[in-house]
């Protein structure tokens, strides 16, 4: 039986959570939700996302940390979506952990 894709969403603003969880459900997408980098592993250790979209500025834990303890055990593709975009930070985010990054507002 097909399953829709997984796709964990991990952002503290609930207004971002609300608005892509809705659109990315609409089209068919199972999202599951994390308003903390803590919540986000949680969900990864019960069920591997096929996606992954992350914030770097949560409240418990930096973005990167997120991600590099995702990588370590599991190749889940991730893009960023976050406020910060300097050049170093988009590189380093690109070269080590993310497939695509977007910068907010999108």
């Amino acid at each position: 039986m097909f399953e829709f894709p997984r796709i964990l969403l991990v952002d503290d603003d609930p207004d971002i959570r609300r608005i892509l969880s809705f659109n990315l459900e609409s089209d068919g997408y199972k999202v599951v939700v994390a308003p903390t980098g803590r919540d986000a592993l949680q969900a990864v250790a019960r069920k591997v996302p096929d996606l992954a979209i992350v914030d770097l500025l949560l409240p418990d834990m930096h973005g990167f940390e997120v991600c590099r303890e995702i990588k370590k055990f599991l190749n889940v593709p991730i893009i960023m979506l976050t406020a910060v975009g300097t050049e170093k930070t988009i590189v380093e985010g690109l070269r080590q952990y993310a497939e695509d990054y977007v910068v907010k507002p999108f």
